[in-house]
């Protein structure tokens, strides 16, 4: 923790830090230091695709992670990470399982969730495009780092999370 001289009241308590590392067959993000990290560890790996998941959770909050190979959680989970959003006790282990198989409904996300970090855009946006053409040209998603693209094919032309829900019981 660092205080400012001119400002004794000022704290700074340190950052969060998110890496991303896209390369030829090698997708890798890294939320804060999770070798270091206390907390409770869960881990997903499987080997047969080529992907390992590890959060580090301490008090319900996500305090550091790594995603290697699937990416297609990223922005959730960063966005969970970020804002230090408390978990209940099984959504830990439900943010490392692998999407639903296609013909399912969409991802189970508010319209207010942050969908792509690095356009800043949220599930409800994405909802209203038709196409994932139209939500690249209309919000900028899938243009940076390309980690939401899964996500976005899933989301564009769904019902609002709430719509979705009503018109399943």
């Amino acid at each position: 923790m660092l205080t400012a001289p001119q400002s004794p009241g000022a704290v700074y308590s340190g950052s969060r830090n998110v890496a991303r590392l896209r390369a030829t067959g090698l997708d890798v993000a890294v939320l804060g230091d999770p070798e270091q990290a206390e907390g409770e560890v869960v881990e997903v790996t499987n080997p047969i695709v080529g992907s390992h998941r590890k959060l580090v959770v301490r008090g319900g909050v996500v305090v550091a992670g790594t995603l290697i190979g699937d990416l297609s959680r990223v922005g959730l989970i960063t966005q969970l990470y970020e804002r230090g959003t408390v978990l209940g006790p099984a959504e830990p282990g439900e943010l490392l399982l692998a999407e639903r198989p296609a013909g399912e409904s969409g991802p189970l996300l508010p319209d207010d969730a942050e969908v792509c970090a690095c356009a800043g855009v949220s599930a409800g946006r994405l909802r209203a495009c038709s196409s994932v053409e139209e939500a690249r040209e209309t919000t900028r998603a899938t243009t940076g780092c390309g980690g939401c693209t899964s996500v976005v094919k899933q989301l564009v032309g769904c019902a609002t999370a709430g719509a979705a829900a009503g018109s399943a019981g």
